[in-house]
């Protein structure tokens, strides 16, 4: 079974996607993280095999955890969301080897889809 984690400091919008994924995704483990900070200690402990995390948050923001996921982790699957999507931010994604952006608010049904996907059908 493989492990999602997603990463995001509202809980509210973490357990919504929990349950998204649950509805949506079946086969999927899903791990939640309040921080980048408390991510990165789950990706030292646990296999994750898709990583979904917002880009603002306090003390590790998306970014630097992405950054550290794809370095440590080639294989993991990473995406990211956020409510500013704009050519900056998928430039900066791009280059940390991110696979897509979800814009808040987002469709779980096609968050659920798309992270479940083989990854030669992950669009960018």
């Amino acid at each position: 079974m493989k492990n999602i984690l997603i990463v995001d400091d509202d809980k509210f919008i973490c357990s919504m996607i929990e349950r998204g994924l649950k509805i949506h995704a079946k086969g999927f483990n899903v791990l939640r993280a309040e921080n980048g900070k408390q991510a990165m200690e789950i990706l030292r402990l646990l296999q994750v095999d898709i990583l979904l995390t917002d880009l603002h948050m306090p003390e590790i923001d998306g970014y630097d955890l992405l950054a550290y996921a794809t370095k440590e982790m080639p294989s993991i699957e990473a995406f990211a969301m956020t409510g500013d999507y704009n050519q900056n931010v998928r430039n900066r994604l791009s280059l940390l080897g991110v696979h897509q952006c979800f814009e808040k608010p987002l469709d779980l049904k096609e968050v659920a889809s798309t992270i479940t996907s083989q990854p030669e059908n992950i669009k960018t």
